[in-house]
């Protein structure tokens, strides 16, 4: 442009190829190239890398004295980061989330994807946010947003009970219609004919009833302890930027209807992610994995740094996983359970549904009419690989958990078990198509583009995923992130 006084500054942009492909996971940087959500905020420092920096001396004319000190400190490239999360999981389970949201009318959702062995996260979806880049949903809302989980938090008061020998596996319980406790009257939201359920029937029904009454035997301090132990109330250790600790109150803050609410799930708080590593937890034979999110990072040698182990702690025994595993299955297998719409054809699912309601934000008490629908499970049964949960802010006119997530559930299970290669409990009962809709796994080696990830790629090397255009200082590589290659074959069971 010859215009005098007017020149032209080109400027770098950061470019996402995949668009909206796990955008509230990667987030997004600003105009100067910093990060302003998600990784791209809390990785910002380690994928900008360091300004350089040169003292020197000058005339008043505004030359450089050459014969005068110079002091050099270089500048130091940002690194690229890889990540756990698989593209073609990540891209399904946010099909199948858009469609389970637009299907029930819910104000928004929520999904999540783990591997049960290292902990990893598969896929994290969210819906409903106010979009962003290419139209995706800007709040990661999987570790931000807290919900009262409902009865998926029966898994906790149950194996809390067990552990502690309170109670017996095959115990059999007197389970009324009405229970009052503290002035409040509960209820089951089935009608028992039985009147006398065992253990595994109270958890295949969802019976709150027998929750509460398990809950009573074990106290408010073994329970709240459990719930810590859990992973409640403190963050998961992803070091996701705006991830929530959840809401748990101490035990002695607790009212005389504490106890029976939180047991069957109300009263206390939890992000999806957390209610997922429990179910991750009970799927390991009771052992807690911190879940991950980076699986390393890649500097200027092109050699991949593994990232820092997760920590790990034994939360219950490997009898008392086992038992409450099993447990689960009847919750889609048992001719009584909750969720049949769950199973897997060819796998065992074990799992539990939710239904809670939702507080108010103007009162004191609930929202009439507004709940949390969700399930969380994993599968097979017999030997876990995967831990997938589905959550669902008020479906309507349909709300139950089993009814709504369920679904949503199955879909997303079924296509991450056959794109991982998991070997089906009962190859008989596999179906040689999937139902029309659901995403089919694709090919080995096809490929697929991932948040900025290009077709190239190796096993020895991710796919690279957009670069950081305009970094901090002068530098000739920038940090970026990476997909994951699709997984090895995983080897059938003994």
């Amino acid at each position: 442009m010859d215009v005098p006084g007017v020149g032209l500054l080109t400027e770098p942009r950061r470019e996402y190829p995949a668009r909206g492909l796990a955008a509230p996971v990667v987030g997004f940087s600003g105009v100067d190239g910093d990060g302003l959500a998600g990784l791209e905020l809390g990785l910002d420092e380690l994928l900008s890398g360091r300004s350089g920096k040169l003292w020197l001396e000058r005339a008043p004319s505004g030359l450089d004295i050459s014969t005068a000190p110079r002091e050099v400190v270089p500048s130091v490239p940002g690194r690229d980061v890889v990540l756990t999360l698989d593209r073609e999981v990540q891209a399904a389970t946010e099909r199948v989330l858009a469609r389970a949201v637009a299907g029930h009318g819910a104000q928004g959702g929520s999904a999540i994807v783990l591997d049960v062995a290292s902990g990893e996260v598969l896929a994290m979806a969210s819906q409903g946010e106010r979009p962003h880049r290419g139209g995706a949903p800007e709040r990661n809302r999987v570790v931000t947003d807290v919900f009262e989980p409902g009865s998926v938090n029966k898994v906790i008061t149950a194996s809390a009970a067990l552990e502690e020998g309170v109670i017996l596996a095959d115990e059999v319980m007197r389970v009324p219609d009405g229970y009052e406790v503290g002035g409040k009257r509960f209820t089951d939201s089935h009608t028992n004919d039985k009147r006398r359920l065992t253990f595994s029937e109270i958890m295949a029904q969802s019976s709150n009833i027998g929750t509460i009454k398990i809950a009573q035997r074990l106290g408010a301090e073994r329970l709240a302890g459990y719930l810590e132990r859990f992973g409640y109330g403190r963050p998961s250790g992803l070091a996701f930027p705006g991830e929530s600790a959840g809401l748990l109150a101490l035990p002695d803050q607790w009212s005389a209807t504490s106890l029976p609410t939180i047991s069957i799930g109300q009263g206390v708080s939890a992000t999806l992610l957390q209610v997922a590593d429990v179910f991750a937890t009970i799927a390991r034979g009771g052992r807690r994995v911190a879940p991950s999110l980076v699986r390393g990072t890649v500097g200027d040698d092109g050699r991949l740094r593994a990232a820092a182990q997760p920590r790990q702690r034994r939360v219950v025994s490997p009898e008392t996983a086992e038992t409450i595993a099993g447990m689960l299955v009847g919750v889609v297998e048992d001719e009584q359970g909750t969720c049949e719409l769950c199973a897997v054809p060819g796998y065992r699912v074990a799992g539990k549904t939710g239904t809670a309601q939702k507080p108010s934000t103007t009162r004191r008490g609930y929202e009439p009419g507004a709940y949390i629908a969700s399930f969380v499970g994993f599968a097979p049964a017999d030997d876990p690989a995967l831990v997938v949960g589905v959550a669902l802010d008020e479906p309507r006119p349909v709300y139950y958990g089993g009814l709504t997530a369920g679904p949503a559930f199955s879909s997303i299970m079924n296509f991450g078990l056959r794109h991982r290669r998991v070997p089906p409990s009962d190859p008989r009962a596999v179906r040689p198509t999937v139902t029309p809709g659901t995403p089919v796994a694709a090919p080995p080696g096809a490929a697929t583009g991932f948040a900025g990830t290009t077709a190239a790629g190796s096993p020895g090397r991710p796919a690279p995923r957009a670069r950081r255009a305009g970094g901090k200082g002068p530098r000739s590589a920038a940090g970026r992130l990476a997909g994951v290659p699709a997984p090895p074959q995983r080897p059938p069971r003994p």
